[in-house]
């Protein structure tokens, strides 16, 4: 079976795509006398040596009056920013996929230019007229692309077919981005044997993973954040930035912890031992810099970023470990981060025309994508990566680290203290229980494996109920957010939905965390003692 693409983009257009697209062209002609392509070439042809077949990309087939069509609110030029997609999905999805995406995608486009509205009904009557078993590679395409560049995609085409269900593959696993996680905690602790330039870029990611998870920032507004907007007023720290939609007239400011000012204070003295830079990460500090990247010396940029995050990646990664997660390796680009903070936002409660001005959206048709998709939501490993930030405790909408509670301890440590209950055995001193349900639910709750065996059908029971209440909760905030979605602007929304929404967001918090605590319990036993 073909595979999907994601509708989750691993990366966005921006002033430097068209640049890339053509290194890529470069890179395949390099490769093969047999592709030999041009970006201003209107047809491309690359051989593909798993299939042994030419596969075509006939950006001829555009309709050149494609701005008349209903569905798309594009003002700039289409077949380039279709080539730059097609070429920057190269190497992540197979050749025959981004073909089938393209066609009929380009044949989606033609069509509408005879829809007169872009009511539901039309919409539903000009996806039908695409064969059924290209249904699911056109709507994972349109989002995909609409990713890609927001600008693209009218509101009623977003809504209607983010709503449809098909199953998505090929997305970074959140467990994996629990593994990188970890390994920038481990690589730190042996930091100090590591030359002054590897200890610099370990910073550089440091600043980049502890901002981007929490704040929507897309890579290339990362690359240019500069030392001199970051500025500390009445023992708070506030990072202003330009937003690379808006024309340079968009700004977003947030509150950073101390923790991590602490951080850029220490990577911005030791980088300029390197030389002057204008933006606050230094393209001069980066260890063994690609050809393409000496030019501008005295400004990083999303280039930078792409070779600091690979840089990286090779350094904490062992070959044995590279040729396990090739997949997710591959999968993994700076606008990771983007995608998993909105998540975060959306299940915190934050409402979409709060996560609109954090995400730098001009609207919020964008969120639809991950709003309409429980599964996105619904990913316990992110509580474990959130929960190791040690931030300010202090939250508001706009300090962005509104940060779970509860912290989780080991559960290799020996309890002292042991009160023996029907399943399992209780560590609290004085069995001061902080939870009004099941024990099962309380973070002083431990068992043996030895009970694992006999209880594992209660336990699982346990699980399978808590998931539920999880998934009622969850549906619950999406229809909340969107009935939020429907008024036209902010000021008009109606408070109750707001305050009802950040509501059941503390609920899930509390399930969530819950849950976690139960996994890490109970099932990290149970994999241990070869059950499943």
């Amino acid at each position: 079976m073909e595979e999907n693409l994601n509708i989750f983009t691993l990366n966005e257009y921006d002033e430097d795509s068209v640049e890339d697209s053509k290194k890529i062209l470069k890179d395949l002609k390099l490769n093969s006398k047999l592709n030999q392509r041009e970006f201003e070439e209107d047809f491309w042809e690359f051989f593909c040596e798993a299939n042994h077949v030419f596969n075509k990309f006939d950006f001829t087939k555009l309709n050149t009056y494609y701005k008349k069509t209903k569905i798309l609110k594009y003002n700039a030029d289409l077949k380039v920013l279709l080539k730059c997609w097609v070429a920057n999905n190269i190497g992540t999805y197979s050749l025959s996929t981004m073909e089938l995406a393209l066609k009929v995608i380009i044949d989606f486009f033609n069509i509408s230019m005879e829809m007169e509205s872009s009511k539901v009904g039309e919409i539903k009557e000009v996806l039908n007229r695409v064969a059924a078993y290209k249904q699911e590679a056109l709507v994972n395409g349109l989002l995909n692309l609409n990713f890609y560049d927001e600008d693209l995609l009218s509101e009623s085409l977003v809504t209607y077919i983010s709503n449809l269900k098909f199953e998505h593959s090929n997305k970074t696993r959140v467990i994996f981005l629990l593994i990188f996680h970890e390994k920038i905690r481990s690589f730190e602790m042996e930091l100090s044997k590591k030359p002054h330039k590897v200890q610099l870029l370990h910073y550089l990611i440091r600043i980049w993973w502890e901002i981007s998870m929490f704040v929507p920032m897309r890579p290339i507004e990362v690359a240019r954040i500069k030392y001199k907007n970051i500025k500390k007023v009445d023992n708070k720290i506030h990072l202003t930035f330009d937003r690379n939609k808006g024309n340079g007239n968009l700004k977003t400011t947030v509150l950073l912890s101390e923790s991590t000012y602490q951080l850029i204070q220490k990577y911005y003295k030791e980088s300029r031992e390197y030389g002057k830079s204008v933006t606050l990460f230094s393209k001069k500090a980066l260890p063994q810099r690609k050809s393409r990247d000496q030019r501008l010396l005295e400004y990083f940029n999303r280039v930078s970023l792409d070779f600091a995050i690979n840089k990286y990646l090779s350094m904490v990664f062992n070959d044995a470990e590279k040729e396990l997660y090739q997949n997710d390796l591959n999968l993994f680009t700076p606008i990771v981060t983007r995608h998993i903070s909105i998540i975060n936002l959306i299940r915190q409660g934050y409402n979409p025309y709060e996560i609109a001005e954090l995400a730098g959206h001009r609207s919020t048709i964008t969120q639809y994508h991950y709003s309409r998709h429980l599964e996105n939501l619904i990913d316990v490993d992110l509580l474990n990566i959130f929960n190791s930030f040690n931030y300010d405790k202090e939250a508001s909408v706009y300090t962005v680290y509104r940060q779970f509670k509860k912290v989780v301890k080991s559960i290799d440590e020996l309890p002292k203290i042991r009160h023996e209950l029907p399943i399992g055995f209780c560590i609290e001193e004085n069995i001061r229980c902080p939870v009004d349900g099941s024990c099962f639910d309380c973070h002083f709750w431990r068992i043996t494996k030895d009970q694992l065996t006999i209880y594992y059908r209660d336990l699982a029971e346990h699980k399978k109920a808590k998931q539920n209440q999880i998934k009622d909760v969850l549906i619950k905030m999406v229809e909340l957010y969107q009935n939020i979605q429907k008024y036209k602007k902010k000021r008009k929304i109606d408070k109750d939905l707001d305050i009802e929404l950040k509501e059941n967001a503390k609920k899930l918090e509390g399930l969530m965390s819950q849950f976690k605590d139960f996994e890490q319990v109970f099932f990290r036993e149970v994999i241990s003692d070869g059950q499943t």
